[in-house]
C-alpha cells in the first residue's frame, strides 16, 4: 500500500520544526501499526540562492518506508507512506493534515489512484492533477477560498 500526501499549512513554521517531524514518524507509525526499524532521520537542507530548502525526513519501518520533504518558505509538505502491511490510509492522511496543519491538501495517492480528500478544495486538486499529467503549473497553486 502506498499514500502521498501533498498540501500547504496553516503555518509555515511546523514544517521548520525537525522535532516536530520527528514525533510525525512516531506518531504515525504507531497510529497505523507500524514498526520503525531505523531513524527517522531528518536532514536540514539549506543552501545559500536554492528555494528549494527545507526539513526532509526518512524512517525505514520493517513494512518498508516513510518519508517527509517541506518547503517552509512555500508553506507545502508533502509526506509519503509505503508498506507491504494494509493500513487505514484515511487514518494516516487525517493525522498528517492535523500534525502540520494542512489547510489545503492538494492531493493524495493510494493503491486505488490518485485523488481528493474530503477537504481539499477542487480548483486546487483539479489543478494539481494537471500539473502531475506535464501540463503548465504557473508554480505552487493557491487557495483563494
Amino acid at each position: 500500500m502506498e499514500l502521498k500526501l501533498a498540501g500547504f499549512t496553516h503555518d509555515p513554521l511546523l514544517l521548520n520544526d525537525a522535532e516536530r517531524m520527528r514525533r510525525w514518524f512516531v506518531e504515525l507509525a504507531r497510529l497505523i501499526g507500524m514498526t520503525i526499524l531505523n531513524g527517522p532521520t531528518i536532514v536540514d537542507f539549506r543552501e545559500e540562492g536554492l528555494p528549494e530548502a527545507g526539513l526532509s525526513g526518512i524512517a525505514v519501518i520493517a513494512e518498508s518506508h516513510m518519508a517527509v520533504h517541506s518547503w517552509p518558505e512555500e508553506a507545502w509538505v508533502m509526506c509519503q507512506v509505503v508498506s507491504c502491511k494494509p493500513f487505514d490510509t484515511m487514518l494516516a492522511a487525517e493525522f498528517t493534515r492535523d500534525h502540520f496543519g494542512l489547510k489545503t491538501p492538494l492531493q493524495y495517492k493510494t493503491d486505488q489512484g490518485w485523488g481528493t480528500a474530503p477537504w481539499m478544495c477542487r480548483r486546487d486538486a483539479e489543478t494539481m492533477y494537471v500539473r502531475s499529467l506535464g501540463g503548465e503549473s504557473g508554480g505552487l497553486p493557491r487557495c483563494s477560498h
